[in-house]
């Protein structure tokens, strides 16, 4: 990484991507290019001495002349070392002299930088510029990323404790199945315990309350630079009251009766993780397994009394069992707000009725869709919605109690669609009898079979519903589970042994997440290809996690607590309960993958991802002498535009605030980034943009000539990479009003410092940088932006209609042939959608779950307003808790905002069930599917239903407190959307379904008050 410079050495322009290597590929880099408006630096300042525990406390610095050198001395003491070994230096070359020489070395660094000069004038009271500083890149102190960079003197020790679990003393099976492995694995807890590390906790910050401007109450309007990003958060030692994040396979409590040290003395499964209050801490597994022990004899465990067993996986599988079947108050197990949509028929429904089922079931008849309180109580789910009458709820007490659904023998469960993960509930018509107290009935006809399709909007708070909805009704577990890992084409088995414990307990003993994963390194370390493929990938600090897979669909396991904060014991083997179309979901082990920076080409050249860019312009329109001063910002392959009063610009330089996790800072950074999206009013893809050119005429053009079609890859064509003119003016060019003071000619300077935009429609857009160095950076930097994106775009499109052909097992559209057509080749065969499918870890990505980038999704499709209405190309955008739309306009230099839909109290619903929501005419299930080829190369020939959902939201009322909350079923808008492909829309449900999860869980509180708001039939 490039250190922060006082005077801008001359720009280079490469004719190529760069190639980098990089600590840690999935952390995007950024670069901050130009000044800063010293206004925004004072306003930085102040914001930090009003409010020390915002947000941008985090990047406090300390006040006065003592103690800001002092806190500089004391980062550059903690991040010495990182410096050295950055800079070429062995591990074993350093010491005290190295050391003090080291950090005069940086100090002396810092001093020369542009940004300490700047402090000590502002801290003198001289006179100061009204830009200030230089470009620099973001979260870079002295040539150290503090985003990898942990503080040394800060390095925590003995803050970890052993911890694991065993595999037993089963015998391994080998059998081999074609090109697979089958292993069975022990399900025997605890003869091995290994050592597993507490990672540093990551922080995590609420997603739920972000503010938009003009749309969101619960936050200030103003979103210029000054503004905190949170209000009042508690300070990062204060572990009790962050907010929920990933569970990264974890387990978040302390088991009852565990203690570390009975953990070697007994046959412990679970893994208890050191915690301070109520945070929780990320697991990191051993790489390797621990020496194999003897456990515990039958005997010996059948002989412990109560206090023994205390300190046992069965006192902990006790105390689980226990706080599963405590009713939540009163007789009510569960109760939550959900979105009921209600069917009919007069005909009996066989077991499973699910999506596939619905579509050639006849006879089925739409009653109603609306948001209901579903309680679950007494043997039988209650649904409750509001009184027709104003004032009868005062006057009974309760809401009025609309169904009741009997949990009998009669009445059959299965899971609707496992892509919104909604569940449905069929029982034939049974009216309730007359003596009981019970007013409601079901009342939907005189015969037939009633259908509830439930719609929860968190998606584990669903796969809770279903599990114990699951048991309740009979469900009942196999003798073992069959787990498989893709990375290895292997399989494994691991045991449910019966015990006089309840079968249950026992699997909720074995199947935590930590000790499944650690089951299975066990046996797979015996595989010839581990250490190759999963243990070098450890090695680099990827991590195993756990997921159930449906066809190209995977839905992860990473929480380890419910909404309501409670530990989810069956967080494994809930999904033993999904059958979709009649087939199982399968339990698979895989690659923690982030979102990629790095892509290959068909030639073998690899590329890495370009440093973003951000920074003030100044866009010049033709035929006029008016600026407009702007804020630019590179996020996923996009150009966002922000006006520059909202700007959100990085901290400056300086040392970094003490805080011993860099993942916290990284999240800070990615919250800055979010909040830097959602003030933008403009988006342009990097894909529209055939050059980046120097500005050659005094007037900015209106456009250009421009022929994209005659060079599809412009951005490999010489032209896209001329050099650009640069002589000693450019150098002379002191930026600002200053410079232009000096010039000789001022037009021909401000020519200088202007670079332009060419667009596929031929249009031009010219901006204006601080200085003619400036803008020579901008162009150096978005040229390979430009080429990455466009690269990166094609790549993508193949993987997905790779991962469609391989997880499907359809036949491509356009087949794949050899390029020499005298060679006779068979032709591809079709592949079995029972194969494992490695590649999906990359579609369904970890960097959004846990927030590794401002941008948790982003993409082209087709949406519309309401249920009427044409439907309008656009660019949709999920970033923190909200979706921002585009529309695409190619007659326009961007895309303008066109509205940004609240998931806060959002409904997600897709496929067959979204379609019957259409007006007649509308949805034609008998129409053959018609191939179609986009842009970026992508091919497919789903289904209408298969490309469809929506999302009923509503904007928070403008003057409403942040307590208030919304009254059940108030109107909601509905926004209609269709994606490109199945996988796609796939993927976009299973992100926006996340990103509520996240306001949900960010939210705990107000959930747990909207969730009990209403009263209940006594």
């Amino acid at each position: 990484m490039a250190t922060p410079h006082s005077i801008p050495p001359p720009i280079t322009i490469d004719s190529r991507v760069a190639i980098t290597k990089r600590d840690d590929p999935h952390k995007y880099r950024r670069r901050f290019i130009g000044p800063m408006p010293e206004r925004v630096v004072s306003q930085l300042d102040s914001t930090v001495h009003d409010s020390p525990h915002g947000w941008r406390g985090l990047f406090s610095r300390r006040q006065g002349a003592k103690d800001e050198d002092a806190g500089v001395r004391d980062a550059i003491r903690d991040y010495a070392k990182q410096f050295f070994l950055g800079q070429g230096g062995r591990e074993e070359d350093w010491g005290e002299n190295e050391e003090r020489h080291i950090r005069e070395e940086m100090y002396r660094r810092w001093q020369q930088t542009e940004w300490a000069k700047a402090r000590v004038r502002r801290r003198e009271a001289r006179a100061t510029r009204p830009w200030i500083g230089t470009s620099f890149d973001v979260g870079v102190f002295l040539g150290v990323n503090v985003f990898d960079a942990t503080r040394t003197i800060q390095t925590p020790t003995g803050t970890q404790s052993a911890m694991g679990s065993a595999r037993g003393r089963g015998a391994l099976s080998t059998a081999g199945t074609g090109h697979e492995t089958f292993v069975t694995a022990p399900s025997e807890v605890g003869a091995d315990i290994n050592s597993l590390d507490a990672h540093s906790q990551r922080m995590a910050f609420s997603r739920t309350f972000l503010p938009v401007p003009n749309g969101n109450p619960h936050r200030p309007d103003s979103t210029n630079s000054a503004t905190p990003l949170l209000e009042n958060p508690p300070p990062l030692e204060d572990a009790e009251h962050r907010p929920s994040q990933p569970a990264r396979a974890t387990t978040s409590r302390s088991m009852p009766g565990l203690s570390t040290a009975a953990v070697s003395q007994t046959t412990q499964g679970y893994l208890d993780v050191p915690r301070r209050a109520k945070g929780k801490k990320a697991v990191h597994y051993p790489d390797v397994p621990t020496p194999y022990e003897e456990p515990a004899s039958p005997g010996e465990v059948l002989a412990r009394t109560t206090s023994q067993v205390e300190d046992t996986s069965a006192g902990a599988a006790q105390h689980a069992q226990e706080a599963l079947v405590e009713p939540m108050h009163e007789d009510v197990v569960m109760r939550d707000r959900m979105y009921v949509q209600i069917f009919f028929t007069t005909d009996t429904l066989t077991a499973g009725f699910d999506e596939a089922k619905a579509r050639v079931t006849p006879h089925v008849q739409y009653y109603e869709v609306s948001e209901y309180i579903v309680a679950w109580r007494k043997g039988r789910i209650e649904l409750y919605r509001n009184y027709s009458f104003p004032g009868r709820e005062w006057v009974v007490g309760h809401k009025q109690l609309a169904f009741v659904i009997p949990l009998t023998k009669g009445t059959r469960l299965s899971l609707y669609s496992f892509t919104d993960f909604t569940f449905c509930l069929t029982c034939p018509h049974n009216p309730v009898r007359a003596g009981s107290n019970i007013k409601g009935r079901l009342l939907l006809g005189s015969k037939g079979t009633n259908i509830f399709v439930f719609n929860v909007k968190a998606r584990t708070r669903a796969a809770d519903w279903f599990w114990r909805l699951w048991l309740k009704l009979g469900g009942e577990l196999p003798t073992s589970v069959e787990l498989r890992a893709p990375r290895l084409d292997t399989r494994l088995r691991i045991d449910i042994p019966s015990s006089e414990l309840s079968t249950h307990d026992k699997a909720y003993a074995i199947f935590t997440p930590e000790n499944t994963v650690n089951l299975c390194k066990q046996v797979l370390h015996k595989v010839e290809d581990y250490d190759a493929v999963i243990g070098k990938a450890i090695h680099e600090g990827a991590s195993l996690q756990l997921a159930w897979r449906v066809d190209a669909k995977l839905d992860w396991i990473w929480q380890a607590e419910d909404v309501t904060g409670q530990h989810r014991d069956w967080a494994v083997l809930y999904g033993l309960s999904i059958k979709q179309a009649g087939k199982p979901a399968h339990l698979e082990l895989r690659l923690e993958e982030h979102r990629t920076t790095r892509i290959h080409l068909k030639d073998g050249t690899r590329l890495d991802e370009p440093a973003g860019v951000e920074g003030y312009l100044e866009r010049i329109r033709p035929n006029s002498t008016m600026k407009q001063a702007l804020y630019l910002s590179t996020h996923d392959g996009y150009l966002f535009i922000a006006n520059a009063a909202q700007a959100l610009p990085p901290p400056p330089p300086g040392p970094p605030p003490e805080v011993d996790d860099p993942n916290a800072l990284h999240a800070a950074e990615a919250l800055r980034g979010a909040r830097q999206v959602l003030a933008a009013h403009g988006l342009c893809d990097l894909r529209s943009i055939v050059a980046v050119r120097r500005a050659f005429q005094v007037m900015p053009p209106r456009t250009a000539d421009v022929d994209a079609t005659a060079v599809p890859q412009w951005e490999d064509a010489p032209g896209f990479w001329e050099a650009v003119e640069q002589d000693d003016e450019d150098h002379r060019d002191a930026g600002g009003a200053e410079g232009l003071a000096k010039a000789l000619d001022t037009l021909q300077m401000r020519r200088r410092r202007s670079f332009e935009l060419v667009l596929t429609s031929g249009q031009v857009v010219r901006f204006e940088a601080y200085s003619a160095q400036y803008a020579l950076e901008w162009i150096a930097r978005l040229r390979p932006l430009i080429s990455y994106w466009r690269k990166r775009h094609q790549v993508d499109a193949r993987n997905e209609m790779d991962i469609t052909h391989t997880a499907t097992g359809r036949p491509r559209i356009t087949p794949h042939r050899p390029l020499d057509s005298e060679r006779e080749e068979r032709p591809e065969a079709p592949p079995d959608p029972e194969d494992l499918s490695p590649e999906l870890s990359c579609f369904y990505d970890w960097c959004l779950l846990e927030g590794c980038r401002a941008i948790s999704k982003t993409g082209r499709l087709f949406g519309r307003k309401g249920l009427r209405g044409q439907y309008q190309h656009m660019q949709l955008v999920l970033v923190q808790g909200h979706l921002v739309e585009y529309t695409i306009a190619n007659a326009e230099v961007h895309h303008r905002r066109r509205q940004v839909v609240h998931l806060l109290d959002a409904y997600i619903c897709s496929g067959y069930l979204a379609a019957q929501h259409l007006p007649e005419g509308q949805y034609r299930p008998d129409d053959p599917p018609l191939p179609r080829r986009y842009q970026d190369g992508l091919e497919s020939d789903d289904r209408d239903e298969d490309t469809l959902f929506m999302v009923w939201w509503a904007r928070p009322a403008v003057r409403a407190p942040e307590s208030a909350l919304p009254p059940l079923n108030f109107k909601r808008k509905i926004s209609v959307y269709r994606t490109r492909s199945k996988l796609e829309r796939d993927a976009w449900v299973w992100a926006i379904k996340t990103e509520i999860e996240k306001a949900v869980r960010g939210s705990q509180e107000r959930e747990e008050k909207l969730r009990q708001a209403g009263g209940l039939v006594p």
